[in-house]
């Protein structure tokens, strides 16, 4: 149960589009549109949001699926992975300098971040910083491969290399679509995403998506 439940934390990110439009090359994109449209996302930390997920681990030959709440705040992140059936599967906390995993035995293992966590428990190398801004549809923090762009400068695919210098190519694919305003936030965030390497894939639907206001206190529940 400790496998499976690590293996759904690596479910928080991105998805599949059932039917997605059309998207145009960098230099085809309106780049005044993509420059208003990053600016808006760029001071966005603090969100919440609940989802369907489901992941695909092509080296076991493995495919797991369960519904997901996140909340992510400057400092802080909490995530719950459920199933209609079975409850709480696991719940993932993280303040700064550590990090708690619980599962659905009440077991607790703790590591600095999430992603010590993830590797110390599976050997898994997840870019966390890459997923969050992909949640958002946010450019992410490294050279972006083949970006690809909606008409409203929405950005809609894209490749990147995340892996560490003297490391095996480490590359991975977004697919972003669906974009829709969260609540109480002008911005369009992507519903839908997708994040695929060589090993998983990653799938993401959101079913609601809010913006959460500096002044507004998170609360665990």
């Amino acid at each position: 149960m400790r496998h499976i439940c690590f293996l759904m934390l690596i479910t928080l990110f991105l998805t599949a589009c059932a039917s997605r439009p059309d998207s145009v090359s960098e230099t085809d994109a309106d780049q005044q549109l993509i420059a208003t449209h990053q600016a808006q996302l760029a001071d966005i930390d603090n969100w919440e949001f609940q989802a369907r997920m489901a992941f695909f681990n092509f080296r076991d030959n493995e495919r797991h699926s369960a519904s997901i709440r996140w909340q992510q705040a400057p400092e802080s992140l909490y995530i719950r992975i459920s199933h209609p059936l079975r409850g709480t599967l696991a719940q993932l906390e993280q303040q700064p300098g550590y990090a708690i995993l619980t599962d659905d035995d009440d077991n607790q293992y703790y590591a600095r971040d999430v992603s010590e966590l993830l590797v110390q428990n599976l050997n898994i190398y997840l870019p966390v910083e890459l997923i969050n801004d992909a949640l958002l549809g946010r450019h992410p923090g490294t050279r972006l491969l083949q970006p690809r762009y909606f008409e409203d400068g929405s950005l809609a695919s894209y490749q990147v290399d995340v892996s560490e210098p003297g490391q095996a190519s480490d590359r991975w694919s977004v697919l972003l679509s669906n974009y829709a305003a969260a609540q109480n936030h002008s911005a369009l965030v992507p519903h839908s995403l997708e994040l695929e390497s060589s090993d998983y894939r990653i799938r993401l639907n959101i079913s609601r998506w809010q913006i959460i206001s500096p002044e507004d206190e998170t609360h665990y529940d």
